[in-house]
């Protein structure tokens, strides 16, 4: 019997790099942060984005 890990790691984004990804400029990013929910950490002092919940957050998951 063999088992199947599904634990799903982190892919880290600074804010530059998420909104590169997404194809937006930063500020649209910095407002979905503050004002629509799009969740983010803060690591070292600067806001990360894990890219797993950006997909599920734009497919609205």
């Amino acid at each position: 019997m063999t088992t199947t890990d599904t634990t799903i790691v982190p892919r880290w984004a600074t804010v530059k790099q998420a909104a590169a990804y997404l194809n937006l400029h930063r500020s649209s990013l910095y407002v979905a942060m503050s004002k629509k929910g799009l969740p983010y950490y803060t690591i070292g002092g600067t806001r990360r984005l894990d890219l797993n919940e950006l997909d599920a957050w734009v497919t609205g998951q």
